[in-house]
């Protein structure tokens, strides 16, 4: 995974968007700590640029999340795991569950 290129995000852009453990308690996404999200802003020109999102939790309501970098990952006995809440994602991106991530941004 670390070696795959991450295409740059665009505006209007749908990205998958991964709550932070604080937000966990916050917003009710019915256990689902992902939702899709639209892109309303690119912060640069590359692939690591920070977005600002227009969050869809799978439940009433929108809220909004600024600045948001794209993921990191790490690696955990063997499995590719995401090392970062409060980041997005593309829906293609795979993503391998490991038992926990590698360490915690949030």
């Amino acid at each position: 995974m670390e070696n795959q290129l991450v295409k740059s995000p665009f505006l209007g852009a749908i990205v998958i968007y991964r709550l932070a453990d604080y937000e966990k308690s916050q917003i009710n996404n019915n256990g689902s700590d992902e939702m899709p999200a639209i892109v309303t802003r690119v912060w640069g020109t590359n692939a690591q640029s920070a977005i600002n999102l227009k969050c869809l939790p799978d439940n009433t309501g929108t809220f909004w999340r600024t600045s948001v970098q794209h993921q990191t990952f790490g690696f955990l006995n063997g499995k590719t795991v995401m090392a970062q809440g409060g980041s997005w994602r593309w829906p293609e991106e795979e993503l391998m569950r490991g038992d926990a991530p590698v360490s915690a941004a949030d």
